[in-house]
């Protein structure tokens, strides 16, 4: 089963389509959408195990000239969180540089 993340972008003023355009690009990215603030992209990204989607996340988007925050939001395969250890899935979690 696929995991599948809604990745929230924050860019600088006025580099927010030019990050949409690198990122519908990227492997392991799904789809983006720009979308209002708070946040100025939202892409989805989708990969069979938590941490490619991590992986993703630190070393594709975050290096992206003009992106300053994302977070990531984690969907529920099951529509309820597992808390259990080595269920393969993590709580939303925050990455900021």
């Amino acid at each position: 089963m696929k995991v599948k993340a809604f990745i929230l972008i924050e860019t600088m003023r006025g580099k927010s389509c030019e990050v949409n355009n690198i990122l519908k690009h990227l492997d392991g990215v799904h789809s983006t959408e720009l979308v209002t603030p708070p946040y100025d992209i939202i892409a989805i990204a989708e990969s069979e195990i938590m941490s490619d989607i991590d992986n993703i996340v630190k070393q594709k988007i975050q290096p992206i000239d003009g992106i300053t925050r994302t977070v990531i939001c984690t969907a529920s395969p099951s529509g309820q969180w597992s808390l259990g250890v080595g269920n393969g899935y993590s709580i939303p979690g925050l990455i900021q540089r």
